[in-house]
């Protein structure tokens, strides 16, 4: 999951039919990923930094 948002692809749509998941499975993911992130608000550009 964090994988397709580093490379900016936020369709929720596409990552669930690549990775043969519903729809509600990667809503899930993605918000306990961002509720266990130290700065909600600066998540996503923090997930870019990482190399």
């Amino acid at each position: 999951m964090a994988a397709f948002m580093r490379i900016g692809v936020d369709d929720c749509n596409r990552i669930a039919r690549t990775l043969g998941l519903s729809l509600n499975t990667v809503y899930t993911y993605r918000n306990r990923t961002r509720q266990r992130a130290a700065d909600r608000n600066s998540f996503m550009a923090d997930l870019m930094k990482i190399s």
